[in-house]
């Protein structure tokens, strides 16, 4: 699998040798990945095999992670495990309770990053992690709320923040694959009078949100959560500014 490839990769490079990590972080990512399956009807925001949203984000925070390694800055091999097992946890708050039958997980999306701590709470404590332990992750977590707060880039919560964002707008398949999901996910995520957010952020039709709106969006509210990391990600061989452009002048010139 790519995913378990890369991972191991990423892990050696970061300078950690120690197996167990490896193999509790495998346990882990495919006991998510099973109950995802199970629990998790959003378009957007899933795991492997629809649109990875998950994966990408743990790996490009992971690729932050040991780009600041690289860059002179100190990290253990348990700030890595919490880091990691943040990225895979921190969507599960669109999974619907079970039972839960209407709409699909999208209509969670102003609840999820709490609901996504929770669970993660409830998942680690069955694997008998420490609390201290629990919180570090849970705290990271939190700091996925798009409109919160903005931690320090040496902070765990804002690399993955950062690698939140970094997943989406360097992908190549952000404009084309991404947002007419994200699309679908905004159709059913309604308020209290019933409107759909595509309605109250101007989305009269899916050539909207991949136009001129969502680049702005991404300058004003993504960017500014990659962008402390980038000078680091040179330190991998990696410049992904070159496709974060990309995917600015797609939605500027809009979709045809």
């Amino acid at each position: 699998m790519e995913f378990r490839k890369n991972l191991e990769k990423i892990y050696q490079l970061a300078g950690f040798k120690k197996l167990d990590y490896m193999d509790k972080a495998y346990e882990i990512y495919f006991e998510t990945r099973k109950e995802n399956k199970l629990r998790n009807d959003t378009p957007a925001h899933t795991m492997y095999p629809g649109y990875p949203h998950i994966e990408n984000t743990t790996f490009s925070a992971l690729e932050i992670f040991t780009s600041m390694i690289k860059g002179g800055f100190h990290f253990s091999e348990k700030d890595w495990m919490n880091l990691y097992v943040a990225g895979i946890r921190h969507d599960t708050g669109y999974w619907k309770d079970k039972g839960d039958n209407k709409g699909t997980g999208a209509k969670l999306t102003s609840q999820h990053v709490k609901r996504s701590m929770k669970m993660a709470e409830d998942y680690l404590n069955k694997k008998k992690f420490p609390k201290k332990q629990i919180d570090i992750i849970k705290e990271a977590i939190s700091y996925t709320e798009v409109f919160g707060p903005k931690p320090k880039i040496t902070s765990l919560g804002g690399i993955l923040a950062g690698g939140d964002a970094l997943g989406l707008i360097s992908d190549p398949k952000y404009v084309s694959e991404y947002l007419p999901l994200l699309w679908k996910e905004f159709e059913d995520f309604k308020d209290e009078e019933g409107i759909t957010m595509n309605k109250k952020l101007g989305y009269d039709t899916l050539k909207d949100i991949q136009g001129p709106k969502s680049a702005e969006f991404i300058r004003k509210i993504l960017l500014p959560a990659v962008e402390p990391y980038l000078p680091y990600l040179k330190e991998l061989g990696k410049d992904y500014r070159a496709g974060i452009q990309r995917n600015l002048d797609l939605l500027e010139k809009s979709i045809k």
